[in-house]
Protein backbone atom coordinates (compact mmCIF):
# COMPACT_ATOMS: atom_id res chain seq x y z
CA UNK A 1 0.00 0.00 0.00
CA UNK A 2 1.25 3.47 -0.89
CA UNK A 3 1.12 5.86 2.07
CA UNK A 4 1.83 9.37 0.81
CA UNK A 5 -0.72 11.14 -1.36
CA UNK A 6 -3.43 13.55 -0.29
CA UNK A 7 -3.63 17.29 -0.80
CA UNK A 8 -4.36 19.02 -4.09
CA UNK A 9 -0.70 19.96 -4.37
CA UNK A 10 0.32 16.34 -3.93
CA UNK A 11 -2.28 15.20 -6.45
CA UNK A 12 -0.93 17.70 -8.96
CA UNK A 13 2.58 16.43 -8.28
CA UNK A 14 1.37 12.88 -8.80
CA UNK A 15 -0.32 13.68 -12.13
CA UNK A 16 2.74 15.54 -13.41
CA UNK A 17 5.01 12.73 -12.24
CA UNK A 18 2.78 10.15 -13.93
CA UNK A 19 2.87 11.95 -17.26
CA UNK A 20 6.65 12.24 -17.09
CA UNK A 21 7.04 8.61 -16.07
CA UNK A 22 4.71 7.39 -18.82
CA UNK A 23 6.80 9.14 -21.45
CA UNK A 24 10.01 7.78 -19.95
CA UNK A 25 8.86 4.18 -19.50
CA UNK A 26 9.68 1.89 -22.37
CA UNK A 27 9.17 0.61 -24.84
CA UNK A 28 6.95 3.15 -26.58
CA UNK A 29 5.63 1.72 -29.84
CA UNK A 30 3.46 4.66 -30.85
CA UNK A 31 6.12 6.20 -33.13
CA UNK A 32 6.56 2.88 -34.94
CA UNK A 33 2.93 2.00 -35.73
CA UNK A 34 -0.12 3.70 -37.22
CA UNK A 35 -1.40 5.47 -34.09
CA UNK A 36 -4.87 6.96 -33.66
CA UNK A 37 -6.66 8.64 -30.75
CA UNK A 38 -10.40 8.04 -30.61
CA UNK A 39 -12.56 8.54 -27.53
CA UNK A 40 -15.79 6.73 -26.72
CA UNK A 41 -15.53 3.70 -29.00
CA UNK A 42 -15.46 -0.06 -28.41
CA UNK A 43 -13.90 -0.78 -31.80
CA UNK A 44 -11.89 1.21 -34.30
CA UNK A 45 -11.66 0.51 -38.02
CA UNK A 46 -8.37 1.15 -39.80
CA UNK A 47 -8.86 1.78 -43.50
CA UNK A 48 -7.12 -0.44 -46.02
CA UNK A 49 -6.62 0.05 -49.74
CA UNK A 50 -5.52 -2.47 -52.33
CA UNK A 51 -2.89 -1.95 -55.00
CA UNK A 52 -3.30 -0.72 -58.54
CA UNK A 53 -1.32 -1.07 -61.74
CA UNK A 54 -0.93 1.67 -64.33
CA UNK A 55 -2.51 0.90 -67.68
CA UNK A 56 -1.36 1.71 -71.19
CA UNK A 57 -3.18 4.55 -72.87
CA UNK A 58 -5.42 3.34 -75.71
CA UNK A 59 -6.59 5.20 -78.75
CA UNK A 60 -6.74 8.97 -78.67
CA UNK A 61 -9.76 10.29 -76.73
CA UNK A 62 -10.85 6.76 -75.70
CA UNK A 63 -12.48 6.28 -72.31
CA UNK A 64 -10.25 5.69 -69.31
CA UNK A 65 -10.66 2.52 -67.30
CA UNK A 66 -10.71 2.66 -63.52
CA UNK A 67 -8.34 0.55 -61.47
CA UNK A 68 -11.05 -0.88 -59.24
CA UNK A 69 -8.88 -0.54 -56.17
CA UNK A 70 -10.28 -2.60 -53.28
CA UNK A 71 -11.21 -0.69 -50.15
CA UNK A 72 -11.72 -2.31 -46.76
CA UNK A 73 -11.30 -2.01 -43.02
CA UNK A 74 -9.48 -3.89 -40.29
CA UNK A 75 -11.06 -3.65 -36.85
CA UNK A 76 -9.27 -3.26 -33.53
CA UNK A 77 -11.16 -4.03 -30.33
CA UNK A 78 -10.65 -1.36 -27.68
CA UNK A 79 -10.07 -2.85 -24.21
CA UNK A 80 -10.19 -1.24 -20.77
CA UNK A 81 -7.22 -1.55 -18.38
CA UNK A 82 -6.27 0.11 -15.10
CA UNK A 83 -3.64 0.19 -12.37
CA UNK A 84 -4.75 1.39 -8.92
CA UNK A 85 -3.25 1.95 -5.46
CA UNK A 86 -4.45 3.18 -2.06
CA UNK A 87 -2.74 5.80 0.10
CA UNK A 88 -3.62 5.73 3.82
CA UNK A 89 -4.02 9.24 5.30
CA UNK A 90 -2.95 8.06 8.78
CA UNK A 91 0.52 7.23 7.52
CA UNK A 92 1.27 10.48 5.75
CA UNK A 93 3.82 11.56 8.32
CA UNK A 94 5.87 8.39 7.85
CA UNK A 95 7.22 9.00 4.37
CA UNK A 96 8.61 11.82 2.28
CA UNK A 97 6.13 13.00 -0.35
CA UNK A 98 8.71 14.17 -2.91
CA UNK A 99 10.17 10.67 -2.89
CA UNK A 100 6.96 8.63 -2.57
CA UNK A 101 4.77 10.33 -5.17
CA UNK A 102 7.12 10.05 -8.20
CA UNK A 103 7.80 6.43 -7.24
CA UNK A 104 4.07 5.63 -7.17
CA UNK A 105 3.54 7.45 -10.45
CA UNK A 106 6.34 5.40 -12.02
CA UNK A 107 4.75 2.13 -10.91
CA UNK A 108 1.32 3.00 -12.32
CA UNK A 109 2.75 4.50 -15.51
CA UNK A 110 4.87 1.42 -16.09
CA UNK A 111 1.86 -0.87 -15.67
CA UNK A 112 -0.28 0.90 -18.26
CA UNK A 113 2.59 1.57 -20.66
CA UNK A 114 3.63 -2.09 -20.70
CA UNK A 115 0.03 -3.11 -21.27
CA UNK A 116 -0.22 -0.80 -24.29
CA UNK A 117 2.94 -2.40 -25.69
CA UNK A 118 1.57 -5.87 -25.00
CA UNK A 119 -1.59 -5.10 -26.96
CA UNK A 120 0.57 -4.51 -30.04
CA UNK A 121 2.60 -7.67 -29.39
CA UNK A 122 -0.56 -9.75 -28.95
CA UNK A 123 -1.93 -8.38 -32.24
CA UNK A 124 1.26 -9.50 -34.00
CA UNK A 125 0.93 -13.03 -32.65
CA UNK A 126 -2.77 -13.14 -33.57
CA UNK A 127 -2.12 -12.23 -37.21
CA UNK A 128 -1.80 -14.84 -39.94
CA UNK A 129 1.64 -14.34 -41.50
CA UNK A 130 2.33 -15.87 -44.92
CA UNK A 131 5.13 -18.44 -45.19
CA UNK A 132 7.18 -16.08 -47.36
CA UNK A 133 7.25 -13.62 -44.43
CA UNK A 134 8.54 -16.23 -41.97
CA UNK A 135 12.31 -16.16 -41.51
CA UNK A 136 14.80 -18.45 -39.81
CA UNK A 137 14.77 -21.68 -37.86
CA UNK A 138 15.26 -22.52 -34.23
CA UNK A 139 18.77 -23.84 -34.88
CA UNK A 140 20.48 -20.53 -34.07
CA UNK A 141 19.89 -17.14 -32.50
CA UNK A 142 19.42 -13.81 -34.23
CA UNK A 143 21.92 -13.38 -37.03
CA UNK A 144 22.74 -10.88 -39.75
CA UNK A 145 21.43 -13.40 -42.27
CA UNK A 146 18.02 -13.35 -40.58
CA UNK A 147 17.95 -9.56 -40.58
CA UNK A 148 18.83 -9.47 -44.27
CA UNK A 149 16.16 -12.09 -45.01
CA UNK A 150 13.55 -10.09 -43.08
CA UNK A 151 14.35 -6.93 -45.07
CA UNK A 152 14.26 -8.95 -48.28
CA UNK A 153 10.79 -10.30 -47.43
CA UNK A 154 9.48 -6.76 -47.00
CA UNK A 155 11.20 -5.52 -50.15
CA UNK A 156 9.73 -8.43 -52.12
CA UNK A 157 6.33 -6.94 -51.25
CA UNK A 158 7.50 -3.49 -52.45
CA UNK A 159 7.47 -2.22 -48.86
CA UNK A 160 10.22 0.36 -48.45
CA UNK A 161 9.32 1.85 -45.06
CA UNK A 162 11.90 1.54 -42.29
CA UNK A 163 10.95 -1.54 -40.24
CA UNK A 164 10.99 -1.86 -36.47
CA UNK A 165 12.44 -4.98 -34.89
CA UNK A 166 10.96 -6.13 -31.57
CA UNK A 167 13.53 -8.22 -29.74
CA UNK A 168 14.45 -9.32 -26.23
CA UNK A 169 17.76 -8.90 -24.45
CA UNK A 170 18.62 -12.43 -25.65
CA UNK A 171 18.52 -11.42 -29.32
CA UNK A 172 20.28 -8.15 -28.54
CA UNK A 173 23.09 -10.17 -26.97
CA UNK A 174 23.24 -12.29 -30.14
CA UNK A 175 23.75 -9.16 -32.24
CA UNK A 176 26.27 -7.59 -29.88
CA UNK A 177 28.37 -10.73 -30.17
CA UNK A 178 28.77 -10.04 -33.89
CA UNK A 179 31.57 -7.90 -35.31
CA UNK A 180 29.08 -6.33 -37.69
CA UNK A 181 27.35 -4.72 -34.69
CA UNK A 182 30.33 -3.80 -32.51
CA UNK A 183 33.09 -2.79 -34.87
CA UNK A 184 33.53 0.84 -35.88
CA UNK A 185 34.24 -0.51 -39.36
CA UNK A 186 30.50 -1.13 -39.70
CA UNK A 187 29.09 1.73 -37.62
CA UNK A 188 30.36 5.09 -36.40
CA UNK A 189 29.17 4.20 -32.90
CA UNK A 190 29.50 0.47 -32.31
CA UNK A 191 27.64 -1.58 -29.72
CA UNK A 192 30.89 -2.23 -27.92
CA UNK A 193 30.92 1.44 -26.96
CA UNK A 194 27.25 1.96 -26.04
CA UNK A 195 26.19 -1.52 -24.95
CA UNK A 196 23.14 -1.17 -27.21
CA UNK A 197 22.35 -1.97 -30.80
CA UNK A 198 22.64 1.25 -32.79
CA UNK A 199 19.35 2.53 -34.17
CA UNK A 200 19.22 2.27 -37.95
CA UNK A 201 21.92 -0.40 -38.17
CA UNK A 202 21.13 -2.78 -41.04
CA UNK A 203 18.06 -0.64 -41.75
CA UNK A 204 16.03 -1.34 -38.59
CA UNK A 205 14.68 0.54 -35.61
CA UNK A 206 15.35 -1.67 -32.57
CA UNK A 207 12.88 -1.86 -29.67
CA UNK A 208 13.79 -4.00 -26.68
CA UNK A 209 11.09 -5.94 -24.81
CA UNK A 210 12.62 -7.49 -21.68
CA UNK A 211 11.87 -11.09 -20.72
CA UNK A 212 11.51 -10.16 -17.04
CA UNK A 213 8.30 -8.16 -17.50
CA UNK A 214 5.11 -9.38 -15.80
CA UNK A 215 3.23 -9.34 -19.10
CA UNK A 216 3.83 -12.09 -21.67
CA UNK A 217 6.18 -10.06 -23.84
CA UNK A 218 7.68 -11.84 -26.84
CA UNK A 219 6.76 -15.48 -26.46
CA UNK A 220 8.55 -18.79 -26.66
CA UNK A 221 6.00 -20.83 -28.60
CA UNK A 222 7.94 -24.07 -28.94
CA UNK A 223 10.80 -25.53 -26.90
CA UNK A 224 13.39 -22.79 -26.50
CA UNK A 225 12.56 -21.03 -29.78
CA UNK A 226 11.28 -17.46 -29.48
CA UNK A 227 9.31 -15.71 -32.23
CA UNK A 228 10.16 -12.03 -32.66
CA UNK A 229 8.82 -9.57 -35.22
CA UNK A 230 9.86 -6.97 -37.74
CA UNK A 231 7.12 -4.67 -39.03
CA UNK A 232 6.61 -1.34 -40.77
CA UNK A 233 4.41 1.48 -39.41
CA UNK A 234 1.64 1.08 -41.97
CA UNK A 235 1.24 -2.63 -41.14
CA UNK A 236 0.21 -2.30 -37.48
CA UNK A 237 -2.52 -0.11 -35.98
CA UNK A 238 -2.82 1.11 -32.39
CA UNK A 239 -5.79 3.13 -31.15
CA UNK A 240 -5.97 4.81 -27.74
CA UNK A 241 -9.29 6.08 -26.42
CA UNK A 242 -8.31 6.95 -22.86
CA UNK A 243 -5.05 7.45 -21.00
CA UNK A 244 -5.50 9.37 -17.76
CA UNK A 245 -5.08 9.36 -13.99
CA UNK A 246 -7.44 10.11 -11.15
CA UNK A 247 -6.96 10.65 -7.41
CA UNK A 248 -10.08 10.26 -5.27
CA UNK A 249 -10.73 10.00 -1.52
CA UNK A 250 -12.38 6.80 -0.22
CA UNK A 251 -13.87 7.32 3.23
CA UNK A 252 -14.44 3.60 3.85
CA UNK A 253 -10.70 2.98 3.87
CA UNK A 254 -9.63 6.49 4.95
CA UNK A 255 -7.36 6.48 1.94
CA UNK A 256 -6.72 8.24 -1.31
CA UNK A 257 -7.03 6.01 -4.38
CA UNK A 258 -4.76 6.85 -7.30
CA UNK A 259 -5.65 5.13 -10.56
CA UNK A 260 -4.24 5.15 -14.06
CA UNK A 261 -6.63 4.14 -16.83
CA UNK A 262 -6.07 2.99 -20.39
CA UNK A 263 -8.48 2.14 -23.18
CA UNK A 264 -6.65 0.88 -26.22
CA UNK A 265 -6.59 -1.74 -28.93
CA UNK A 266 -4.25 -2.97 -31.64
CA UNK A 267 -4.50 -4.93 -34.88
CA UNK A 268 -2.34 -5.92 -37.82
CA UNK A 269 -3.54 -3.88 -40.79
CA UNK A 270 -1.40 -5.47 -43.48
CA UNK A 271 0.25 -8.87 -42.79
CA UNK A 272 2.58 -8.36 -45.75
CA UNK A 273 4.29 -5.67 -43.70
CA UNK A 274 5.05 -8.05 -40.82
CA UNK A 275 7.86 -10.62 -40.69
CA UNK A 276 8.16 -13.42 -38.13
CA UNK A 277 11.70 -14.31 -37.12
CA UNK A 278 12.39 -17.53 -35.23
CA UNK A 279 15.36 -17.50 -32.85
CA UNK A 280 16.89 -20.18 -30.67
CA UNK A 281 17.71 -19.34 -27.06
Amino acid sequence: MSIELGTNAKRALFEDSYKAAYQAMGPDLRPYVTFREQMGVDTYKFRTMGRGMAQARGASQSNLNTLGVAHGTVEATVESWYASELTDIFDQDKTNAPQEIPALAKVLAGATKRRETQLVIDALYAATIAARNQVGTGSDGLTVAKLVAARAALKANDIMETPTLLLTEKQEADLLALTAFTSADFAASGGATTGNVRQGHFGFNYVLVGTGRDEDGLKILSGDDRTIFAFVPSAVGLVCGLNKTEVNYESASASWRSTSMLRAGAVVIDPLGVVEILCDE
